[in-house]
């Protein structure tokens, strides 16, 4: 919830470039209606999409390196992916990109996180004790 008042919802706001959002909105402390309601509304689509890594990573990895997955998930990957997406000056935005419902920006961002951890991490720990790797950062 901090990392995406502080950073992701700068990363994410439609000013800056076609890659990214501007560091305008870092620890916004004076926001319009409007713009309190877009963070609000997002801050849930952010932690979705880090929510969705939680089911196939459960028993594959300790709960700090989680919480650094879903801290990256929230401020980082999401507001880029939606930056890309949603705002008017994002790459995939101009290029006529069409997300439906949320399905290519969150479903997409977070199922592809939690492949990519599975691969990392393997089998679950409980079920195969001796082929497993669990991350201990």
């Amino acid at each position: 919830t901090i990392g995406w008042w502080a950073l992701g919802f700068s990363l994410f706001s439609a000013t800056g470039n076609s890659f990214a959002g501007d560091s305008s909105n870092v620890f916004p402390s004076e926001l319009n209606r409007e713009d309190a309601v877009l963070l609000f509304f997002n801050w849930t689509f952010a932690a979705t999409c880090a929510r969705i890594v939680s089911g196939p990573v459960s028993g594959r990895m300790r709960i700090l390196c989680y919480l650094f997955i879903t801290m990256a998930m929230s401020w980082i990957c999401f507001p880029l992916f939606a930056h890309w997406a949603w705002a008017p000056n994002g790459w995939l935005y101009k290029m006529g990109f069409i997300d439906f419902a949320g399905s290519g920006v969150v479903h997409l961002g977070g199922g592809a996180a939690a492949f990519v951890a599975c691969l990392i991490t393997g089998p679950r720990f409980l079920l195969h004790r001796r082929s497993s790797v669990v991350l201990t950062w």
